[in-house]
């Protein structure tokens, strides 16, 4: 027996109704309890619509779960008969209410799949059935329902079927359609926000910002402001671009979302001193939001920092290469961490002090250590997408090393950061690559991302089954400097206590140099990347960025 089968088995308790008399009796009774209602539907043919009336009203005092369930079996009988008169439709729409209201979803998509095979079917009923579907997932039936209905709602239905499908070119013509058919003063934000969306996936930024005309800015939701100053990026007016996000700053000075995203396109634009001052003027409502001891950082970082749940695709990507079954919350709560951190040292740079205190070497580390002592020479960290407080360049400190770590000029200015931090931004490379290589010769400890920063020759390695290009730059660097390169691995720890190795990367020799020296540097850089990623893909505490570092499937 098929599932259908299954749900359109007639219900005793309701085939054995009351008689036309009966049910006409009752619909002139002024007793009338929903079950009898129901009853009396039957018996009446199940089209009389006083009764089908009497009955809707009676809902809103007494919908319970026997009423739900009958109106359910009843709902399936008119549709296994295919009654295709009006009455019958009046009533299927009711019964799609009581189910509805009751919370049957699943119950109430079974019944809408087969209002499409009805005649007399009203525009409002298909709305609603295809309302249902759409919220059940069953989208391209939805979408059938729906057809060519001409009003703006239809369209915006219509809209957001596209969108559950993934088709923003049907979002942008749905949505298009129903913005025409809206009256010009009649909120628009709900259409306007699918298609400013749409128009934005299939590259047409003019579009978006026409869209926007129709909303007020003072109507214009936090969506809404976002997807603007992005169509006004797409047109390269960066300074158009910024006034949604100083509008949100005005509803919301909390907004670390719209503050970050200002201060960064102040600083492509060359308003470096503007960027600086929007920085520091969110630093207090940031630092209201932290914990007051580093105790606190281990216990639930999203009380403090949000973070964003790990996308789909990265998960399902990471199981697939990794062999293990990635734990969302965990994901979170470990790039929630990394926020967290660096929140709470940017506030507050003498903390970095206190969070010394939390971190430790491997053994084979502070043999390392003792080392670039004995030497008088620093080492280069070249990690995977690290964070400004990265755990290496921590367990280096709290072993006597200096550090520094490639950074945004505008955290440059806050006083106790700017001995660690070395600019990269606004300055020209070869500067940037000056502070860094003095630094090494210094004997500090320098962190660098090798995903993230260019190299003279991208090297082609392998990583699980494809090819990736890795950054040379660290290893022209270790050659032309004679100072090691580590990759930093975070060891798990108990108690809030980070440990942490550091795994020698291949060094320039005699018999190992130039291209070839390159080419094995990058491909053992890659190799401690996917092992990281095999043995402990949740267990990089000051890393977890590394969703980005990896090319999408």
């Amino acid at each position: 027996m098929t599932l259908l089968e299954q749900n359109v088995q007639p219900d005793p308790a309701v085939t054995e109704g009351l008689t036309p008399e009966q049910g006409g009796t009752l619909a002139a009774s002024t007793a009338r309890d929903p079950m009898d209602m129901l009853s009396g539907l039957v018996g009446a043919g199940w089209d009389d619509r006083s009764l089908a009336e009497s009955f809707r009203q009676s809902l809103d005092r007494d919908l319970d779960l026997e009423t739900a369930d009958r109106a359910y079996q009843l709902a399936k009988r008119v549709v296994l008969r295919e009654r295709t008169d009006e009455g019958a439709c009046e009533l299927i729409g009711v019964l799609l209410e009581v189910l509805e209201r009751a919370g049957w979803g699943t119950e109430a998509r079974l019944i809408a799949t087969r209002v499409g095979g009805l005649t007399g079917v009203s525009d409002a009923m298909r709305r609603r059935a295809a309302r249902i579907l759409l919220e059940a997932g069953s989208v391209r039936v939805a979408l059938s329902l729906i057809g060519d209905l001409p009003t703006g709602d239809d369209r915006l239905l219509a809209a957001r079927c596209h969108e559950a499908l993934g088709d923003p070119e049907g979002v942008f013509e749905a949505a298009a359609a129903a913005l025409t058919l809206i009256p010009g003063n009649a909120p628009a934000v709900p259409v306007v926000t699918l298609l400013v969306g749409a128009a934005l996936s299939t590259g047409r930024p003019e579009a978006a910002l026409i869209a926007l005309r129709r909303v007020p800015k003072a109507d214009r939701t936090r969506e809404l402001l976002l997807l603007e100053t992005r169509a006004r990026e797409l047109t390269d007016d960066l300074k158009g671009a910024a006034r949604p996000l100083r509008l949100l700053l005005e509803r919301d000075p909390t907004d670390d979302t719209a503050r970050g995203h200002l201060v960064d396109l102040l600083s492509r634009s060359g308003q470096r001193e503007a960027a600086r001052v929007v920085y520091r003027e969110g630093l207090p409502f940031l630092e209201a939001r932290l914990p007051d001891t580093a105790d606190e950082l281990f216990e639930e970082p999203s009380r403090f920092v949000s973070a964003d749940p790990a996308p789909a695709s990265r998960l399902g990507w990471v199981a697939g290469v990794t062999g293990q079954d990635p734990d969302p919350w965990q994901a979170r709560e470990l790039i929630a961490f990394d926020r967290t951190l660096l929140a709470w040292v940017q506030t507050r740079p003498d903390r970095i002090r206190e969070l010394t205190y939390r971190v430790r070497l491997s053994e084979a580390a502070q043999g390392m250590v003792m080392d670039m002592h004995l030497r008088g020479r620093g080492v280069l960290i070249a990690s995977a997408h690290a964070g400004l407080m990265d755990a290496a360049p921590l367990a280096l400190l709290a072993a006597g090393v200096r550090f520094g770590l490639t950074a945004p000029a505008t955290l440059l200015d806050l006083p106790g950061l700017s001995d660690y931090l070395i600019a990269v931004e606004g300055r020209s490379r070869t500067a940037a690559m000056r502070d860094l290589t003095a630094r090494l010769r210094g004997g500090e400890a320098v962190a660098v991302s090798a995903d993230a920063v260019p190299g003279p020759r991208p090297r082609r390695v392998p990583l699980f089954d494809r090819e990736v290009p890795v950054s040379d730059l660290c290893a022209r660097i270790s050659e032309r400097l004679n100072v090691p390169t580590v990759f930093p691995r975070v060891l798990p720890g108990e108690g809030g206590v980070i440990t942490v190795d550091l795994r020698p990367l291949p060094a320039p020799s005699a018999d190992l140099s130039g291209e070839p020296f390159r080419d094995a540097w990058a491909r053992a850089w890659a190799s401690e990347l996917e092992d990281l990623l095999r043995s402990a893909p949740y267990a990089m505490r000051g890393t977890g960025g590394f969703w980005d570092a990896i090319l999408d499937a």
